[in-house]
């Protein structure tokens, strides 16, 4: 019995077990519920997107277990983020007068070529065979770099450039080609000076320290080991495997690079007992003798066999030989930048050091007004280069050094010229980042209305063409354009190299705030646009009628009937533009990295500069605070506009569109049509055209057009360069991007058909969660995904078992963002960021598709499942490939939330690799040109299958 009774309740266990198999087959396969697709959508997006949303709120108030207001109160009590009168030091407009050309910084001579450091102007080639002939062969522009001194060994250049580190140059053959052969970015903010001795550079490291960099390669320098100095560097000086550094509080300090990955600090001197503190400028060994340079002190000889027990020879003070700097040796003579005692005046001292016990002066050159920065002895040719800060380079003939040291010749390609920039006033990040945003909706409002007006109310000649151009802003990224902006309207750019400056002695620098709003414009007004010509067609032509039959005129019928009725289209493409204006972080970035130091007073650069780019897993109130303002101005944005969008029901009379389009000829409107849309067209398409010719160019910085030299090695070195290894993160960009794109189409098409064919209870709710998206700041986001999924964090400051549960999982799934690569937190950021525009295509084809179709279905014994998969899918098919086509585009050109949850250089996107790796921006806008045909080819196949209804994948 009792066996029986076991085997009976074990029958109704696993009859129970399979009824409950059998509920779940037939409802979740078969015919799933649509309580079920609702709640799975649903579950989606409240994980996916509004916890991380909620913790970015709750974080500026709540944080570590406390509530405090002092955050909010930090954030707007900071001008730093709000300085509502405005930095005084900045300004919208201002004009001045500037020396075109370039200090002379540095200067050093090779083959009867003299090669000149311009610090931001670049590096000039002269042709100094003939002296008092002196000719320029070419000058050498990057916009990124500070070029501060120059060193040749072999047939090969080294330059200090600024926050460009180590730059090598190729100067075999400097009148065909002179082009980097490496960038070595990311070693300091500044870099000044560069020794180069055997296969070894030394590096300056932001004047608190050096690189030793391995150069055996030239192509590929690698870094060996770095030393720190507490105090200041001024400069280095390589002997045998010892190196010199010298700083005007440091002293001397002598390191041993015999192992240069493990250098050792053999001895430090800061003062001498017959000196007194050693404050020093420069230095030069001579067999077993330094001479040091003392600034305002004079000059010191110190024996050095033994360098750990540096002892003076001889010292002379400013009394004797004046105030010294710069210092080189070439045989019995030693060559100084000095500053006369008695004048002050700055220039080159030279003395006979033949005996170290008795300097002889024997002569000197001063210049007054042009301070001497460096200088460069020509021993074969019996001449001195000098580089000067103010006046060019000048050139002193040594053939009679006892007798006479005269200026043979002078070279100064600088003129006066007037510049006028145009930038903004300092207002904070946060309030920059909303003037911004809505200076950039004004004009896009202004220019997308008045284009969508033109096109769907007048014929003219041509009309088809500038329809197409209408679209050309949306074939490439914001960040992408600015670097085409650069090249055609920035300091260096066309515009003023080629026109302003020649003709006019005129310069017109675009910078900050004015800059990012120009590029904003030009790319974003085509979204407004897309939707106000939809609006204008889609207004029922009997309402304009009836205002005419009631004696309305043009302007009147214009202002009280048309525009309110297409204002909800023109509305929503508004909204639209303001939130990816003010969480666009791309464009600030390729500025800031191009020179343009205004384009870093922004909110979601600042973000990234202090914040991302430190790696750090804790993310404070404040940053949650300046989050939650973005998000809270997107949010009223958004349901403000699907507010005021609702209201479109009881703007018509009919449901549709009753009659024709009110379409006019132009006549003679075309006298102000035309010139309108050269204008505009001018305006936006310029920067295209700059991003195509600047992936074509080999340099940059060409002062006239013949400077130009085009060449197809930028496409090449995307795809076939080792140099560069892009290639893994053009794979990683399409894995991620198509990954996302297959969760955007399950998720999307079934999120499209519960709102267009069902209705229950919060129907309006789940539309809004699956629309919501497109009005999220990337930025947010991944703050918000920082907060919900740093489970590590949590779990180091709260160890208990949920929290170490929770670490565990999220970093196996890889959703921690500071644990490992969270690969698939990106793949979750793409998919929730971009996917409205596959549901509201899908949408857009469920419209269109009669539900009788579905019902016949149904009457023939059809689940829903397979009507939904036999009739429905293949009649929006089309429209899910082209809203997937355009959502699997724009994850690829994804900037924001890639560089805030990607740290690991394997794991990048080529977005992810422009914003970390500022290299040849030729290469990046090649890149660029690639994006555009991928984002042509996108627009053609969405307009061939959605036709008019193209504005519903980006409508709100």
């Amino acid at each position: 019995m009792a066996s029986s009774s076991k085997k009976t309740n074990k029958e109704g266990k696993e009859k129970k077990r399979r009824s409950v198999i059998d509920f779940l087959y037939v409802k979740l396969l078969r015919e799933p519920s649509t309580n079920f697709i609702i709640v799975l959508v649903a579950f989606v997006f409240i994980v996916w997107m509004v916890i991380p949303l909620f913790s970015v709120l709750s974080g500026a108030v709540y944080f570590n277990g406390q509530w405090s207001g002092a955050p909010i109160a930090n954030v707007f009590g900071n001008p730093t983020f709000f300085n509502f009168p405005g930095d005084n030091q900045t300004q919208f407009f201002s004009k001045d007068k500037e020396d075109l050309g370039g200090p002379s910084a540095a200067v050093t001579v090779d083959n009867n070529i003299a090669f000149i450091a311009e610090r931001g102007d670049g590096i000039e080639i002269l042709d100094v065979s003939q002296p008092n002939e002196t000719t320029e062969i070419r000058q050498y522009f990057e916009e990124v770099s500070t070029f501060e001194e120059l060193v040749i060994k072999d047939d090969l250049l080294y330059a200090a450039a600024g926050t460009s580190g180590l730059v090598i140059f190729n100067i075999s053959d400097v009148r065909e080609s002179f082009a980097p052969m490496c960038h070595m970015y990311g070693i300091a903010n500044t870099s000044v000076f560069i020794a180069v001795e055997d296969n070894l550079a030394i590096l300056d490291i932001d004047g608190k320290g050096f690189a030793i960099i391995d150069v055996t390669d030239p192509t590929n320098p690698t870094i060996l080991s770095n030393v720190t100095v507490a105090t200041d560097v001024f400069d280095v000086y390589i002997d045998n495997d010892m190196v010199y550094v010298i700083g005007f509080t440091t002293g001397v300090v002598i390191y041993d690079i015999s192992d240069p990955e493990n250098p050792s600090q053999v001895a430090h001197y800061t003062d001498d007992p017959g000196i007194g503190t050693l404050q020093t400028q420069d230095i030069e060994i001579v067999g077993d003798l330094a001479y040091i340079t003392l600034g305002n002190n004079g000059l010191g000889i110190f024996n050095i066999t033994d360098p750990q027990n540096m002892t003076l020879v001889e010292y002379y003070d400013e009394t004797v030989v004046g105030k010294l700097y710069d210092v080189q040796i070439v045989n019995n003579y030693g060559y100084f930048i000095s500053l006369d005692y008695t004048s002050n005046e700055l220039g080159v001292t030279i003395f006979d050091i033949s005996n170290s016990s008795d300097l002889v002066s024997i002569n000197s050159y001063y210049t007054a007004i042009f301070k001497t920065a460096d200088f460069f002895i020509d021993t074969t040719r019996n001449l001195i280069f000098l580089s000067q800060l103010k006046g060019g380079t000048h050139i002193l003939d040594t053939s009679q050094i006892l007798i006479d040291l005269p200026l043979i010749a002078e070279y100064e390609d600088t003129q006066e010229i007037t510049v006028i920039t145009l930038s903004g006033k300092d207002h904070g990040v946060v309030l920059n980042t909303i003037i911004l945003g809505v200076m950039t909706t004004i004009f896009s409002v202004i220019l997308g209305t008045a284009l969508a007006f033109i096109l769907a109310r007048y014929e003219f000649p041509g009309k088809k063409l500038v329809s197409v151009l209408a679209l050309a802003p949306l074939i490439i990224p914001p960040f992408i354009s600015g670097m085409g902006f650069r090249l055609m309207l920035g300091p260096n750019g066309f515009l003023n190299n080629f026109l302003l400056i020649p003709v006019f002695g005129t310069k017109l620098i675009f910078s900050g705030l004015f800059a990012i709003i120009f590029v904003q414009v030009s790319h974003f007004y085509a979204l407004v646009y897309l939707n106000a010509f939809s609006s204008f067609l889609n207004i029922d032509p009997s309402m304009e009628e009836s205002a005419e039959n009631l004696g309305a005129g043009k302007l009147r019928l214009f202002s009280s009937v048309t525009l309110p009725l297409a204002m909800p289209g023109i509305g929503a493409g508004a909204i639209l533009v303001l939130i990816l204006a003010m969480e666009d972080v791309g464009t600030p970035i390729i500025f800031a990295a191009m020179g343009d130091n205004g384009a870093k007073k922004f909110l979601p650069y600042y973000v990234f500069e202090n914040y991302s780019k430190a790696g750090s897993a804790t993310i404070t109130p404040e940053v949650c605070v300046l989050g939650g303002i973005l998000l809270i101005i997107a949010l009223i944005g958004f349901f403000a506009i699907r507010k005021y969008v609702s209201l479109r029901t009881y703007s018509m009379v009919s449901k549709g569109r009753a009659g024709q389009y009110r379409m006019n000829k132009a006549k003679w409107k075309l006298f102000y049509i035309y010139p309108f849309l050269i204008i505009l067209f001018a305006f936006s398409l310029l920067v295209h055209i700059g991003v195509i010719l600047m992936s074509f160019l080999q340099e940059l910085g060409g002062r006239k057009p013949s400077d130009l030299a085009f060449t197809s090695e930028n496409y090449k070195a995307i795809f076939v360069s080792s140099k560069y290894n892009i290639p893994p993160y053009i794979i990683n960009t399409l894995v991620y991007s198509v990954l996302a794109t297959v969760l955007i189409i399950i998720i999307g098409s079934i999120a499209a058909y519960v709102v267009a064919r069902k209705d229950f209870k919060g129907k309006k709710i789940l539309d809004a969660l699956v629309t919501l998206p497109i009005a999220i700041p990337g930025i947010v986001l991944a703050i918000g995904y920082y907060r919900t999924f740093d489970w590590s964090g949590i779990a180091s400051r709260n160890p208990s078992w949920f929290n170490k549960m929770m670490a565990n999982i999220t970093a196996g799934l890889k959703l921690d963002p500071f644990i490992g690569i969270a690969v698939t937190l990106l793949i979750m950021s793409y998919t929730v960021r971009k996917i409205p525009f596959t549901v509201r295509s899908a949408y857009a084809g469920l419209q269109q598709v009669d539900e009788v179709l579905e019902e016949a279905s149904f009457n023939l014994g059809a689940s829903r499942m397979k009507t939904f998969t036999r009739i429905t899918v293949p009649l929006i098919s089309l429209n899910v490939f082209a809203g997937s086509l355009v959502s699997f585009l724009y994850c690829l050109s994804e900037v924001s939330t890639t560089i805030f949850l990607i740290f690991a250089s394997k794991a990048g996107t080529i977005t992810w690799y422009m914003a970390w790796n500022p290299l040849k921006f030729q290469i990046f806008c090649a890149i660029g040109v690639l994006l555009m045909l991928l984002q042509i080819t996108s627009l053609f196949i969405t307009n061939v299958i959605l036709g008019s209804r193209a504005e519903a994948i980006t409508g709100i």
